[in-house]
C-alpha cells in the first residue's frame, strides 16, 4: 500500500493524520520556522501536516548539531477516549432455580408436540413451550461485558487489597513515614499472598481434572504469559460491519470453487472428465437410519460439555441439561420424526457466526476466524446420526485404513505414527522416500454438496437417508454478531456446517 492509498484510507475512517518530515518543498505547513539554515539559505522543508490543526498545541524548531536540519516537533492536546461499553443479549441465571424451572417443564402440556406428524410443526410447537417457561425463569436480558474475576482471588485477599489501597492514600495524603511504612509492608503481603493462592489453584485444578484434558491445558495457558486482550472496536457502525463481515463469510465457499475452477480453465484440464460415479450397493447392504429410545438421547445429551455455547435460540446445554427427565420423550420423539421423514428442521439450520481476531487489522474480515454457533438441539440430532451412521462405515469397511482424521482412537499422532514407520521401514530397505504435502485452502468451506452426496451414495447410503443428508445440507442460513448486533442473514450454498 502507497502512501495515497494510505492516507485515504485513514481520512475515510475520520482518524486524525499527522505527516511530518524532510519533503523538500516549501508549503503551507504548521512550522513557520526555517530549518535548514546554511550561510546561503535558509529553507523551511522539514514541514509538519495534519488534518485537525485544532489539536496541535505548540510547534517548536529546535537547533542541533548532528544533522543541518533542525529538529522539528509537536505538543498535542491528546485525551485517551474512553472505551466504549459493549452489550451484548444473553440469558440471566441470577434468579434461576434448578428445581422450580424442571418443576415448571413437567407441568407443561407436552403431548401438544406430538400432535403433529410434520417436523417443523413439531419443533416449532416445542420451541414455544420451551421458551415460555424459560424466559420466565432465565429471562433474555441485556448484560454488559466485564472482565472476567480472577478465579484464585479470595475474599480476603480482596478485603487486604482494600486495607493496602487505604494505606497508600493516606501515605500520599499526609507523607508520613508510618504510613508509608504499613503501605510497603500490607503491598508485599499481599503479593505473597496472591502467589500462594495462585499455586494452590492450580495444583487443586490438576488434582480434580486428571482426565479432562481441556481443563488441564485451560490450566496451562492461564500461566503463560499472554498479550491483554484489548476489546474491539470498529470505526464502522457495528451493522454495517456484521452485513460487510457475512458477505465475505459465506462468499468463502464459492469464492473458493471459482478459483478452482479458473485455475482447471487455465491449466486446460476438464473438470466434467472427472465426474464421480457412486458405487451401486445392494438395498440389504445399505445403511438406514433407526429410530432410537430415549435412553440412547440421555447419554448423548449427558456426554456433552455443559458450557457448550448456545446458537441464535439462547438456549443453553445447561438448561436442556437441566430439564431433560421433562423433555426428554420429547426430544426424542422430534429427532425419531426427522430420521423417518428425512427432514431436517429449517430452525436447526441458521447459524451464529462470532468472529475471532487473527493477526491483522481486526476490521478487515479475512484477518478474522469465523465461528460457527448452531443450536443445541441440533447438535444432538447430529450426534444421534454420527453414533448410527460411523458403527456401519466401520463394519462395512467403507472408510480408507489410511485416514487419520475423523476416527476413533486416530488422530494427527497416528499419521504421524504410520508416515515415520513407512519412512523408516524404507530407509532399511535402502529406498528413496519421496513425500508430497498439501495444504488446501478452504478444503471444508469449498465442499460441493451435489459431490459430498454422491460421496454418501457411493459408502452405501440408503435413497431415504440421502433425503435426511440433503435436507440437512440445503436452505442453510447464517448471521455473523458483531458486539449486540446480527447482521442480515444469508444463505450458505456450500461448505460442511
Amino acid at each position: 500500500m502507497d502512501f495515497s492509498d494510505t492516507l485515504i484510507e485513514a481520512l475515510s475512517l475520520n482518524k486524525p493524520v499527522y505527516i511530518l518530515g524532510d519533503l523538500n518543498c516549501n508549503m503551507l505547513n504548521l512550522i513557520n520556522q526555517p530549518t535548514r539554515v546554511t550561510e546561503n539559505s535558509k529553507t523551511l522543508i522539514d514541514v509538519f501536516l495534519t488534518s485537525t490543526p485544532n489539536l496541535v498545541a505548540e510547534t517548536k524548531v529546535v537547533p542541533i548539531s548532528i544533522s543541518d536540519h533542525d529538529l522539528v516537533f509537536a505538543s498535542l492536546n491528546l485525551k485517551k477516549e474512553r472505551t466504549k461499553p459493549v452489550y451484548i443479549y444473553a440469558r440471566s441465571y441470577k434468579h434461576y432455580n434448578r428445581e422450580a424451572f424442571l418443576k415448571d417443564m413437567s407441568a407443561a402440556p407436552w403431548s401438544v408436540v406430538d400432535c403433529f406428524d410434520d417436523v417443523e410443526d413439531s419443533l416449532n410447537a416445542f420451541n414455544l413451550l420451551f421458551n415460555e417457561i424459560l424466559d420466565c425463569r432465565a429471562p433474555v436480558k441485556k448484560i454488559k461485558i466485564r472482565n472476567r474475576p480472577n478465579p484464585f482471588v479470595t475474599d480476603d485477599i480482596r478485603e487486604l487489597m482494600k486495607t493496602r489501597n487505604h494505606w497508600r492514600k493516606e501515605a500520599r495524603k499526609t507523607n508520613d513515614l508510618l504510613a508509608w511504612a504499613s503501605y510497603r509492608s500490607l503491598r508485599g503481603e499481599v503479593k505473597r499472598d496472591l502467589r500462594v493462592a495462585e499455586r494452590e489453584y492450580i495444583a487443586e485444578q490438576f488434582r480434580t481434572n486428571p482426565n479432562n484434558t481441556r481443563c488441564l491445558w485451560k490450566t496451562i495457558r492461564s500461566c503463560i504469559p499472554k498479550k491483554p486482550a484489548n476489546q474491539r472496536t470498529f470505526a464502522k457502525d457495528d451493522i454495517v460491519v456484521a452485513n460487510e463481515f457475512n458477505s465475505f463469510f459465506s462468499s468463502v465457499g464459492q469464492t473458493a470453487i471459482t478459483n478452482i475452477k479458473s485455475l482447471a480453465e487455465k491449466c486446460n484440464y476438464d473438470l466434467s472428465q472427472s465426474e464421480f460415479k457412486p458405487t451401486y450397493h445392494p438395498e440389504s447392504e445399505q445403511f438406514m437410519f433407526e429410530t432410537v429410545d430415549c435412553e440412547e438421547i440421555r447419554e448423548i445429551v449427558s456426554s456433552m460439555p455443559t458450557n457448550k455455547s448456545p446458537g441464535i435460540d439462547q438456549i443453553s446445554m445447561r438448561v436442556i441439561k437441566d430439564s431433560l427427565p421433562a423433555i426428554l420423550p420429547t426430544i426424542t420423539s422430534i429427532i425419531n420424526t426427522s430420521l423417518v421423514s428425512g427432514i431436517f428442521p429449517r430452525d436447526w439450520k441458521m447459524a451464529v457466526i462470532t468472529p475471532i481476531s487473527k493477526d491483522g487489522n481486526h476490521e478487515q474480515a479475512n484477518n478474522n476466524r469465523p465461528i460457527s454457533l448452531l443450536p443445541i438441539l441440533s447438535k444432538v440430532c447430529e450426534r444421534t446420526v454420527h453414533n448410527q451412521m460411523i458403527p456401519y462405515l466401520d463394519t462395512k469397511q467403507r472408510i480408507s485404513t489410511q485416514q487419520s482424521g475423523n476416527r476413533r482412537f486416530h488422530s494427527t499422532e497416528t499419521s504421524l505414527i504410520e508416515t515415520t514407520d513407512s519412512i523408516l521401514n524404507a530407509i532399511d530397505g535402502k529406498e528413496l522416500t519421496a513425500v508430497v504435502m498439501l495444504d488446501m485452502s478452504k478444503a471444508f468451506d469449498s465442499i460441493d454438496h451435489n459431490i459430498l452426496l454422491l460421496k454418501l451414495q457411493d459408502v452405501g447410503v440408503s435413497p431415504a437417508a440421502l433425503n435426511w443428508f440433503s435436507s440437512y445440507l440445503s436452505e442453510r442460513f447464517q448471521v455473523v454478531r458483531i458486539n449486540n448486533v446480527l447482521s442480515d442473514k444469508l444463505p450458505v450454498n456450500s461448505g460442511v456446517p
